[in-house]
């Protein structure tokens, strides 16, 4: 209890420090959440039994995708399948609790308890309407810790069984994780670009080479974080170096509304207000724009601030990154 308490205020002590730097941010985007959301990102039994999305066996999929495709409220829910191994455990917890007889009953308590709370209409929403708070939210997260008891359960059911033969416990062990490890994956891999990955290090490290240390770069197009649509400005930190990139001010706070209210002037004032702020470099993601704007509305912006600045310092190799130094 003493580790979990310390790792918990060790965790929280930097935002402590903000809020105490910075005051209350009373524009969060935990304040623009709405009370609903508690159901809408609630837990579903059924989707803690139902396979995985995408399962390995064909038939298995299917009947997931057709659940995901004509019932309401499945959204990162649907993630919320506790697995083959873990159901088990699930079904062995709720049976023990219409069983007379004197046994341990506290995993299928704990489970018990878990669910009414993250169920949809239960005890999550019933907090959420007395406390009007919508910060407690997506409470379909809590099967992560019902598949963790579920699998105590097996791991104790096991051990109890094969305690005299350590052996046949340990391939028990070994085939239960196979069969966990083949019905809790996929066959698919996540596409990876690694051409375009290549080229946009490339671009960053291009931007590197010229600018100074300590130099400011204003993203485009304005994205809010956390909550914005993507994390694609995130690169930018990720490869350069000594660079302070414009995006990522939190929500709510004063910076994200002056980039905001800066990102919606006209090209021209635009440009001069990031100037006067010190900044040194523009850089605009063209994929970004269009999805924020539409196609017609980058290349506008883009032949505007070249009539500005001149043509493209720096561009990425696919013709989506644009960068233009600010003198």
């Amino acid at each position: 209890i003493l580790s979990i308490i310390f790792g918990v205020i060790t965790s929280i002590i930097p935002n402590l420090l903000y809020f105490y730097a910075k005051g209350f941010n009373g524009d969060s985007e935990l304040l623009t959440r709405s009370l609903g959301e508690s159901e809408k990102y609630g837990l579903k039994f059924i989707q803690m039994i139902l396979p995985r999305r995408l399962h390995r066996i064909a038939c298995l999929a299917k009947i997931q995708s057709i659940y995901s495709s004509n019932f309401p409220l499945v959204n990162e829910n649907s993630t919320a399948s506790l697995g083959f191994i873990a159901t088990i455990g699930l079904f062995i917890l709720i049976i023990k609790l219409f069983i007379k007889k004197t046994i341990n009953k506290t995993y299928s308590l704990l489970v018990i308890s878990l669910f009414f709370i993250g169920t949809i209409g239960g005890i999550g929403s019933v907090f959420t309407l007395v406390f009007k708070s919508a910060a407690m939210r997506c409470y379909n997260r809590i099967s992560l810790i019902i598949m963790f008891i579920c699998l105590l359960e097996i791991a104790t059911l096991l051990d109890t069984r094969f305690r005299k033969n350590k052996k046949k416990l340990l391939l028990v062990c070994i085939s239960f994780l196979c069969l966990g490890i083949f019905d809790q994956t996929a066959t698919y891999r996540p596409r990876n670009n690694n051409d375009s990955f290549v080229m946009t290090q490339n671009f960053i490290h291009k931007i590197d080479d010229n600018l100074e240390d300590g130099s400011y770069v204003f993203n485009l197009p304005f994205d809010h974080w956390p909550t914005g649509s993507t994390y694609k400005h995130h690169i930018c930190y990720l490869e350069s170096n000594g660079i302070h990139w414009g995006y990522g001010p939190v929500q709510g706070r004063s910076e994200d509304r002056w980039q905001y209210e800066i990102s919606r002037l006209s090209t021209n004032e635009m440009i001069t207000k990031i100037k006067n702020k010190g900044y040194n470099g523009l850089y605009l993601d063209s994929s970004l724009y269009i999805l924020h704007f539409g196609e017609e509305k980058m290349k506008t912006k883009i032949q505007e601030i070249k009539a500005i600045l001149g043509e493209e310092t720096i561009l990425s190799d696919d013709n989506i990154l644009h960068f233009w130094l600010l003198q």
